[in-house]
């Protein structure tokens, strides 16, 4: 069994994917890349994948479920960009796309607690 919380909760990862995927996102989050996403096929440059954007590394373990599947911790961006975020909470010096607005936004302090 692994350790990836990921796969704990894979169907709820599955229905993220769809609902992400329809809501029409059809370029990469990442303000510095725009790249045109391809939900349909994986591993290639521009395949779409879900970051978090509080990486579940950072998170206590008993967190680490929850907030993988929270649509206020994901963004959608290209496999390249994914890639090179890593587990890292922005890169290029903080430049990572805020979440779309909840009615509840997540506080940091509900991750970190």
């Amino acid at each position: 069994m692994s350790n990836n919380p990921r796969y704990g909760c894979f169907n709820e990862r599955v229905k993220l994917r769809k609902r992400l995927k329809a809501m029409g996102i059809t370029r990469c989050m990442n303000p510095k890349c725009g790249q045109l996403l391809d939900w349909e096929h994986p591993y290639r440059q521009n395949s779409a994948e879900i970051d978090e954007i509080v990486p579940i590394s950072k998170l206590p373990k008993e967190m680490r479920a929850r907030a993988a599947i929270d649509p206020r911790n994901v963004q959608v961006l290209c496999r390249r960009c994914n890639q090179q975020k890593s587990n890292k909470l922005n890169w290029d010096g903080g430049k990572v796309r805020k979440p779309p607005e909840f009615e509840t936004p997540p506080s940091p302090v509900d991750w970190f607690s």
